[in-house]
Parts: C-alpha cells; structure tokens; sequence
C-alpha cells in the first residue's frame, strides 16, 4: 500500500522514504554552491581530469577534489580511469534515480548559462593540447602499427 500526499491542487504524489529525504537533501547542497554549478557546466558536452578542472576554473586541486567529491555522492557526477588519471564526467540520469526528474531540470536549467569566456578559452587550450599530444602519439608509433598490421589482419 502507498501512501500519498494530497495537494492542494488535488494532485497525489507517492511519499517517498526517509532515505530519499536525505539523498534530496545532498543532493540541495551539491547544487547550492555556484563553482560546483560551473563544474557542471564545463562537463556538459566532454570529460576533464582533475587538473584539467583545476586549469579550467582557476582553483587548486584540494579545493576542486572537495566539490567533486559532494558532486559525486549526489551521483551528479561520476569517473573513469585512465592509468593514472581520474576524468569527471555528468553522471547519466537513470530510471532508478528518485530525483532524476529534479536532477534532469536543473542540469537543463544550468546548460542555458553561458561559460565565463576565460573558462572557455581553457577548454579550447586544453582541446588543443589534447589533439597535439594524440598526433604525436600516432606519428610516433605509425611504424609500429603497420609492423603489427600483419598479426592482426591478413592481407589478401
């Protein structure tokens, strides 16, 4: 049996359990601070490491690893590895996720602002160093790939 909250407008809602009380209530102060906001915003479109973020928004990385951290246990956030590196990304909004619907608003809401332009002239720099480090790679390693071409595929 569920119990439900009447509305003046004469709406029911489901009640949720105490546990999901205190999820909103993290979940209200991961987003009550405007720097974890600008981080949500720079994650939109592309994953950063922490000393991406770091160069980004102008702030050290203690900092930095603090609002990551609330952003994360509020699933706002999440990460992937890379050797020995950590990349922050949006957490995808799940069906499972009893705030996705709050979650979802606000990350629309958010992505309406525009980014500090010295904040995207980071991201661009970052973008392009990225694209420099990934060619150099290649052209340093292009006869090894085709010496282990053969073992891969054969040619016909």
């Amino acid at each position: 049996m569920t119990t439900t909250l009447q509305l003046t407008e004469s709406r029911s809602l489901p009640l949720q359990p105490s546990a999901s009380l205190e999820s909103l209530t993290e979940l209200n102060k991961a987003l009550a601070d405007s720097l974890r906001l600008q981080i949500l915003r720079v994650l939109k479109n592309e994953s950063f490491g922490v000393l991406e973020l770091c160069y980004i928004l102008e702030i050290r990385q203690p900092a930095l690893s603090h609002h990551l951290k609330i952003l994360a246990k509020s699933s706002l956030v999440s990460t992937r590895r890379e050797g020995n590196s950590i990349f922050y990304r949006r957490a995808f909004l799940t069906e499972e996720d009893s705030h996705r619907d709050i979650k979802g608003s606000v990350l629309e809401h958010i992505d309406t602002l525009a980014i500090r332009s010295s904040n995207t002239k980071r991201i661009k720099q970052i973008q392009i160093e990225r694209s420099q480090l990934s060619l150099s790679f290649f052209n340093k390693n292009a006869n090894k790939f085709r010496e282990k071409q053969g073992l891969i595929v054969e040619h016909s």
